[in-house]
């Protein structure tokens, strides 16, 4: 677990390549701006977009990649998102489901990254994490 202002991280096998973080993160700018910034960003894909709904606030939600070869050694991470805690970035290899969410406070970055071969365990291990989410206004 790792906790700085404005960001919140759990993670599952910690420092192996197959980690699965489930992220939180404060936002700079309004949710359009982010939207925008995430799915704007040289070398990285958009997988899907659709809409989110955690704990009854409706936002955006994208699934993002690297155009990167999976298997590149040593890893090169693209910048995908900025936060208060600062900028977030993807490895290659590896996905990032983000849901971006309007709050009291500005926007809400929940995300969810894991290995692209093991992205249906990924998504399996952070379900329950995502099913109790509490958005306190």
């Amino acid at each position: 677990m790792q906790q700085l202002d404005g960001f919140f991280d759990i993670q599952d096998e910690p420092g192996s390549p197959d980690v699965v973080a489930v992220q939180f993160a404060n936002v700079e700018g309004g949710l359009d701006a982010a939207v925008d910034q995430i799915t704007s960003q040289p070398n990285t894909r958009v997988v899907e977009t659709d809409e989110s709904t955690i704990d009854g606030h409706v936002g955006v939600v994208a699934v993002i990649e690297t155009t990167d070869p999976p298997d590149r050694q040593p890893p090169v991470f693209r910048p995908i998102l900025t936060t208060a805690a600062g900028p977030l970035s993807i490895a290659s290899g590896r996905r990032l489901w983000v849901s971006l969410l309007p709050v009291s406070n500005g926007v809400l970055a929940v995300l969810v990254g894991g290995s692209t071969a093991e992205w249906d365990r990924t998504l399996e291990l952070a379900e329950s994490v995502l099913e109790s989410i509490v958005i306190g206004d």
